[in-house]
């Protein structure tokens, strides 16, 4: 894909810079319920929206929420947001007040950070900028680079107060030493996902497929009808194919969420990468080596109740590997997909039924 052409760029994000694609019949027979759908991008990345049973006017809503999330809150990229201000502002061991809700987001990737064993890191912005691999460097950096980068790494630096006090400002993150950096890149797509279903479940639509680059919500149902499959249908990338056809699925996911919202997050080596010397280094850093993760999962969909649950968990069976990436799953209630080197595909048991391979070269591990 030639990045320049912003054209091509928008039809592709999805599928090659984040490895799903919505894949579903766009067009309704029968029934009084039309679909929805718009396209654009947002957060530094592709977005698709499609809804039922609502008015155009909440997709003018989600694409602002989309907009006041990356500039207010999430971006350690863009100055004013509450990010951006706590990396540029906080005095070490001092807490630097934010919103409950941030708060809390914070709160739970520390959470996560220790479910897994430490590999999911979200102060790992100084090692990711010495790759400069989201970047476009090609690259592999000094060891003595890494090093000095991975000093400023380390989540167990970083505390966050969720509880009110007396006077209702207590909420608030602290961080113990100076040249550390916040960043919830490996959570926000997600994060946006939980924000978009207040928006949707206040409305009048009825059913809801959103993809916010790699994690989608899906919510309700989509209207068939009578004889129609009414399951929302996700792709599941080929994470060896670099076309960008939408044919190119591994396999198809059906989506049942008439009683409540589902979120699907896919994770892949293939996203952001470069090869050297017939080697893939890619954007999923470990903070333990400094390096790319490198534990055989090539592609992970993990699908759960909670948006950014589902998009830290789909890093975290990358970084962690597939035995140990189970037991975390466990723990948050949260079923997933993974694909190996070796173009085998491990589906926990709750999603057994609701996998479908497309490409034959891979093969499902009873």
């Amino acid at each position: 894909m030639k990045r320049s052409e912003l054209k091509i760029f928008i039809i592709c994000t999805i599928l090659v810079m984040l490895g799903v694609a919505l894949a579903w019949t766009a067009g309704r027979k029968g029934g009084n319920t039309e679909s929805i759908r718009t396209e654009g991008t947002a957060m530094g990345t592709a977005i698709s929206v499609v809804t039922y049973g609502g008015s155009s006017s909440v997709h003018d809503e989600i694409y602002r929420k989309l907009d006041e999330l990356e500039k207010q809150y999430l971006s350690f990229r863009v100055k004013g947001s509450a990010i951006y201000d706590v990396n540029n502002n906080y005095v070490p061991g001092q807490a630097y007040e934010l919103d409950e809700k941030l708060a809390g987001y914070i709160e739970l990737a520390l959470r996560i950070g220790d479910d897994s064993n430490g590999t999911f890191d979200i102060t790992i912005r100084p090692l990711a900028d010495v790759w400069g691999i989201e970047d476009g460097s090609t690259e592999v950096p000094a060891d003595a680079d890494i090093a000095e980068a991975l000093k400023n790494v380390g989540y167990s630096h970083v505390t966050v107060s969720t509880e009110k006090g007396q006077n209702g400002n207590s909420y608030g993150v602290t961080i113990d030493r100076t040249g550390m950096m916040l960043d919830l890149g490996a959570l926000g797509k997600g994060i946006a996902c939980d924000e978009l279903y207040e928006i949707i479940s206040g409305s009048s639509v009825t059913g809801a497929c959103v993809s916010v680059g790699g994690s989608i919500l899906v919510y309700g149902k989509k209207p068939g009808n009578g004889s129609e499959d009414t399951e929302f249908k996700v792709g599941i990338k080929n994470p060896r194919v670099d076309d960008d056809d939408t044919e190119n699925m591994c396999g198809i996911l059906s989506i049942d969420s008439t009683e409540k919202p589902v979120y699907v997050s896919t994770s892949g080596d293939y996203e952001k990468y470069f090869i050297k010397d017939g080697r893939r280094y890619h954007h999923i850093l470990n903070p333990k080596t400094g390096y790319p993760a490198d534990t055989g999962i090539i592609s992970a969909t993990v699908v759960c109740d909670s948006g950014a649950v589902s998009d830290a968990l789909s890093t975290v069976c990358i970084l962690m590997g597939r035995e140990d990436a189970m037991k975390v799953l466990k723990k948050y209630n949260a079923e997933a997909i993974m694909i190996d080197e070796d173009k085998q595909v491990y589906i926990t048991d709750g999603l057994v039924d609701k996998f479908t391979i497309k490409d034959n070269n891979y093969k499902v591990v009873e």
